[in-house]
């Protein structure tokens, strides 16, 4: 069978769990620009890259999937298709002198800034995260999840994994590829730092780039004002 024209028509039915069976190998794989920060230096580099696009996506990686009482482990950026970065928090040595508290206090300035906008995908998870660290970002700008929930309704699941099948055919990395599961699941902080980075990164790029799908599909379907005024401003509630 023709495994791309198989999953759009799974996708066209709602077959989601069909559409996962077959999009593995449905299409080549496409160049990613994606790194890793390790020093000081890099992590400046993408600073200055992110301010000056004035709009970035950011995720964060943990150890739970309670916001609350997780340990941050990394977080990606992303301010251009195809193109993403991940910062650990985990590395040997640090990316910074000071361990994980002087990284933050380092990305502060630029999660905090009230000029730049920021997208995700179910942006609660990730604020809360920042929260329980001692830091409070501006509300959201955008969050795919919420997105995609306005434009579809019930219609499909809203996941990243989902929308990634959905929108692009692509397969992400999936969680259990990295830590595993029953038993013999680890939690991500022992997860080697350059596996990481490539599903964080993935995430991230996947997140910026169905925000610009996502924005214009609401006002295609007469959702934006659902979005921007009703279901964006109760993300900081």
């Amino acid at each position: 069978p023709d495994a791309k024209k198989l999953v759009h028509f799974f996708q066209s039915m709602g077959f989601q769990s069909l559409v996962k069976k077959v999009a593995e190998g449905s299409r080549e794989a496409e160049p990613r620009d994606y790194h890793l920060v390790r020093t000081e230096a890099e992590l400046d580099a993408m600073i200055a890259e992110l301010r000056k696009a004035g709009s970035f996506a950011v995720d964060t990686e943990t150890t739970s999937l309670f916001p609350m009482q997780a340990t941050l482990v990394g977080a990606s950026f992303s301010a251009a298709p195809m193109r993403a970065f991940y910062v650990p928090f985990n590395a040997d040595p640090p990316v910074v002198k000071g361990g994980p508290k002087a990284l933050l206090a380092a990305l502060a300035p630029l999660l905090t800034d009230t000029k730049l906008r920021r997208t995700g995908q179910n942006t609660k998870y990730d604020w809360l995260v920042f929260v329980s660290n001692g830091l409070r970002l501006p509300p959201p700008d955008f969050d795919t999840m919420i997105a995609s929930y306005c434009v579809a309704g019930t219609s499909r699941r809203h996941g990243l994994d989902e929308l990634a099948l959905t929108y692009f055919d692509l397969k992400k990395i999936p969680t259990s590829a990295l830590i595993g599961t029953g038993k013999n699941e680890i939690t991500m902080d022992l997860v080697p730092v350059e596996k990481v980075a490539e599903y964080a990164c993935e995430d991230a790029d996947v997140a910026w780039r169905l925000a610009g799908l996502l924005e214009k599909e609401l006002k295609e379907t007469g959702s934006e004002a659902l979005f921007r005024d009703l279901e964006m401003p109760l993300v900081p509630v």
